[in-house]
């Protein structure tokens, strides 16, 4: 099972939250987001920039590092400014 609990609001924190998730109890360090994908997989993000793909008991099956990438903003498209 994957649980999600807030930390409150401490300084420094993804906009301002201190998430903690924890899979049957025990805790994901270093992980900002998780979810489970179709397959039973568990995706999750970590601090610095880095994307994973975790199977069972942990175990890394793709490991997406994006931490040296330099972000390209462009202007929205113009059917992204209307609903």
């Amino acid at each position: 099972m994957l649980e999600l609990r807030g930390d409150g609001y401490p300084r420094g924190r993804f906009e301002g939250r201190a998430p903690r998730y924890l899979v049957d109890g025990e805790p994901l360090p270093d992980v900002t987001w998780a979810d489970w994908d179709a397959r039973g997989r568990l995706l999750v993000a970590l601090r610095g920039g880095v994307l994973e793909i975790r199977g069972e008991r942990g175990r890394v099956h793709a490991r997406y590092a994006f931490e040296d990438f330099t972000p390209d903003p462009r202007p929205a498209p113009a059917a992204a400014t209307r609903w």
